[in-house]
This record gives C-alpha cells, sequence and structure tokens, in this order.
C-alpha cells in the first residue's frame, strides 16, 4: 500500500491526498511507515507535509535507523532539501541520535536549513570543547561559535559570551540578543536560565477535542489538522494534575473594566512557586489595547492587573471567555519538551506549561514591572482554543500566547505574537 500512496502522489500531485494515506498506513499497516519514509526520502528532492507528519509516528529506534539511513545515503547521492526534514525533526525529537553525526554535519555545507544550528542541542563538555579549538585555530570559527550558542546550556552559553567578540559574525546584535534567543541571560558574568526544565501538556478531554475538529470536518487539511492525528493531544500519565482551565474572574480589567478572562490554575510547587498560581488577563485587551499586561498575584494566587489606562476604554472587539473545562496537566516525556510553531505546523498541541517557548518571531522576555528583572518564561497557550459561544480564539492572526513569572514579585506578564 505505501508505494501506492507514494506513486500516486507522483501521479496526480495533492489531489492524491498523500496526508490521507500516510494516516492510513499509520493505522492499518504500522510497520509499513519506515519503509515509506525511506522510499520517500530515495524519491523526491524536498519535504512534504505528509512526510514530516509521519516523523512523530517511528519510534526512537526507527527513527535511527531512518536517521543512519539518510545520513548513508547523502555520502552516496549528494545532499537533497528533504534531508533537511529528517534532521530538523530529530533534533526536535530525538537529539540524543545526532550526536555521532555533529561534526560530519557540522562539515556539509549543503546541510543549511533555519534550523541547521538545532543539531547541538544534547552536545556535550566533548563537543563544546572542539568547537572552542574550532574557533582558537580559526577554523571555520563563526560557524563553530553559532554551533557552541546552541548546545543550550549554562557551560556552553558562558563559552560563547568569552569569545563573542572574536568569533560572533553579527556582533552588532550584542550578546544578550544571542543568549535570550536560547533562553538564558548573562548578569555579572553569571548564566541565568530562563525557563524551566520541566514541561507540561495541557491536555484536554476527547468532547473538547471533538469540538475543537468540527471546523475541520470538510476541509482537505483534516488528516493533517486533526487533533486525532497527533500524539502530543493524548499524552497520558499515571500521575497528573487536573485543573481548571477557562471561564471568568471576580476581579476586573483595569483597561476596561470587564471581568478578567481565567487561562489556568497552577498547583503550588509544580514548578517554582510554593503557592498557587491562578493565571488570567483580558483577551480584549491584551495585544490590543496594550502590547504587554501584567498581574500581582496575592498568596492565594489570585491577580490584580498592575498596569492598566486612567479611564475604562471600549476594546475593538470584546471577546468572551475561555470554555470552562477541567484539563490534565501531563509531564512531558523527553520527546516532546522541544517543540517548533513552524515544524508543528498546526499539528501539534503546543499548550504547555514550563519548558522552553515555541516562538513565532524573536524571543522576548519581558521585565518584571516591580523588580525589573528578566522574567522567566512559565507556559504558553496556542490560537483555536474553544471559547463560551462556541467560537475559537486566535491570538492575532493564529499565533500563541507567552505567559512569564517573576517568583520573588509573584508577578506574571502577557503578550502573544502571531505572523
Amino acid at each position: 500500500m505505501y508505494k501506492k500512496v507514494i506513486e500516486d502522489f507522483k501521479t496526480k500531485g495533492w489531489e492524491s491526498n498523500p496526508y490521507d494515506g500516510m494516516i492510513q498506513i499509520k493505522n492499518d499497516s504500522p510497520k509499513d511507515l519506515l519503509p515509506f519514509l525511506k522510499l520517500c526520502l530515495k524519491e523526491f528532492k524536498n519535504g512534504a507535509t505528509f512526510i514530516d507528519g509521519a516523523f512523530s509516528f517511528l519510534s526512537q529506534n526507527q527513527f535511527k535507523e531512518l536517521l543512519d539511513s539518510t545520513i548513508e545515503q547523502s555520502k552516496k547521492e549528494g545532499w537533497k532539501k528533504v534531508y533537511n526534514c529528517v534532521i530538523s525533526y530529530a533534533s526536535l525529537q530525538f537529539p540524543e541520535l545526532l550526536k555521532e553525526y555533529l561534526f560530519e554535519l557540522f562539515k556539509n555545507k549543503e546541510n543549511t536549513s533555519y534550523y541547521d544550528r538545532w543539531i547541538w542541542r544534547k552536545g556535550g563538555k566533548e563537543d563544546i570543547t572542539l568547537l572552542i579549538e574550532h574557533i582558537k585555530s580559526d577554523k571555520d570559527k563563526y560557524e563553530a561559535w553559532e554551533n557552541l550558542i546552541n548546545i543550550c546550556n549554562k557551560t556552553a552559553v558562558f563559552q560563547a559570551y568569552k569569545y563573542f567578540d572574536d568569533a560572533c559574525l553579527n556582533k552588532q546584535y550584542g550578546f544578550d540578543w544571542y543568549s535570550k534567543q536560547l533562553g538564558f541571560e548573562l548578569k555579572e558574568e553569571k548564566v541565568k536560565q530562563l525557563f524551566m526544565d520541566d514541561t507540561y501538556h495541557i491536555i484536554f478531554d476527547s468532547e473538547y477535542l471533538e469540538e475543537m475538529d468540527k471546523g475541520l470536518v470538510n476541509s482537505p487539511n483534516y488528516s493533517a489538522l486533526s487533533k486525532k492525528n497527533h500524539p502530543t493531544w493524548s499524552l497520558d500519565s499515571d500521575t497528573y494534575e487536573s485543573v481548571l482551565f477557562g471561564g471568568e474572574r471576580s476581579s476586573l480589567c483595569q483597561n476596561c473594566g470587564k471581568p478578567l478572562h481565567h487561562l489556568l490554575n497552577i498547583p503550588s510547587n509544580l514548578l517554582s512557586s510554593d503557592k498557587p498560581i491562578s493565571f488570567a488577563t483580558c483577551i480584549s485587551c491584551l495585544g490590543w489595547e496594550e502590547e504587554e499586561l501584567f498581574y500581582k498575584h496575592d498568596e492565594s494566587g489570585k491577580p490584580l492587573q498592575l498596569n492598566g489606562k486612567d479611564s475604562y476604554c471600549t476594546p475593538k472587539e470584546e471577546y468572551p471567555p475561555l470554555k470552562k473545562t477541567t484539563v490534565k496537566l501531563v509531564k512531558t516525556p523527553p520527546r516532546w519538551k522541544l517543540q517548533d510553531w513552524a515544524l508543528s505546523n498546526g499539528r501539534e498541541n503546543l499548550n504547555r506549561v514550563g519548558g522552553t517557548p515555541s516562538w513565532i518571531q524573536e524571543a522576548q522576555y519581558p521585565s518584571c514591572p516591580v523588580c525589573k528583572n528578566t522574567m522567566v518564561f512559565y507556559l504558553q497557550l496556542d490560537s483555536e482554543l474553544l471559547l463560551e459561544d462556541g467560537d475559537e480564539l486566535l491570538w492575532g492572526s493564529g499565533g500563541v500566547c507567552y505567559i512569564f513569572w517573576c517568583d520573588d514579585c509573584r508577578v506574571s506578564g502577557l503578550y502573544w505574537q502571531c505572523t
């Protein structure tokens, strides 16, 4: 069957509905998914969404076999753009599989994509040492420096700082810009991590997901975008936290005077805070009346807005609250701790607590309005969440809302990005 999906795509193009075919292989004959992908890599020069989507259904051992095959094939036939897809998704889902190929890919000048530095995410001490040797020898020092900072740990970031003036090609951006793109800040020669290591996915019940899928039923992209067809929407665990999501709060927005929209309750000690936090905002005002909104939280977690207008305004569009429901906070498996907004392409569940942000634009960490220190990323909410009136919420044109936290001041800060 899998060969027919490929042949049909070669002759009929997207009219053959190759994503539907890939999902059918996954459901009916999962053992054929790996040979299907191997054949795709042989037959096609460029990537495609049905190829990208299939990576999420491979086991780690299968992904390793595909990666090994890709590297071997590239040595025989030269590099093709479709190989970038394998490397990009491996760097997110199984970065540890790339460790043995790091310097081989470093030397391969054809492996150039927006994501080509991500392969270094699981680089270790020995890789840091070798990259520093490259920098000192002036051999590919600019690329070596970019790879060094992309190892994304405090040691690598500090070493990148030491060699910034000598080895960074675009010094005009400043080291602070580079470090924050990767979630770190350097102050007084000490590196601070601006995200939590622990990550939890926000898991909605099947009824909620079915309602989210209703608008897709007649879409040609249904198979690609249905919440039934990506594992991050159904992550499960024996241990999880059930929390309240959506609805209204009693406290008022200081911009428009309407009740704040409740987002999510976080129980004490889940991440950094030893007290509960109730995150809320005004969906009507955030990003429309004020680019950023900040809230001070009392001991019980209740939010009170810090910045507002001198007199109440009428928002350009008044939004109802998010649909009130109970969600699970499920500990994220290592495979899904790194998620990219562009590569997820609408398929993945990007509603998460902790971990690293899935930026749409460049990284932007707000300063706490009380202590002025850089806030730490705490959670993100994607677009297409359900509103109480049955419509779906879009952050701007369909972006992501990022929520930050200052534990010393118990202050939350929010803003959203879109394309």
